[in-house]
């Protein structure tokens, strides 16, 4: 009965390492996390994700999620490098 208890705590132990690391993982990738950083993600009206200035020309409207909610914009066009 030692045995098997002691068994069962090291598989369980070494279980729960992995989740813990998995889930380090995870956070680390988290979009919440990233945006938690201070990094906003634009979004156009059906939701897609917007990646590219070009895909946000003069006019378009888009959203802008932030960490703690989004935010209607209007694109005013592409700014140029002084």
């Amino acid at each position: 009965a030692d045995e098997l208890e002691s068994g069962v705590r090291s598989v369980t132990s070494s279980a729960m390492e992995k989740l813990a690391n998995i889930g380090s993982v995870m956070d680390a990738l988290s979009p919440l996390r990233t945006l938690s950083r201070g990094y906003a993600l634009p979004r156009d009206p059906r939701g897609k994700i917007l990646r590219r200035v070009k895909n946000i020309p003069n006019g378009t409207r888009f959203s802008l999620t932030m960490t703690d909610g989004s935010v209607a914009c209007e694109s005013l066009g592409e700014e140029t490098p002084d």
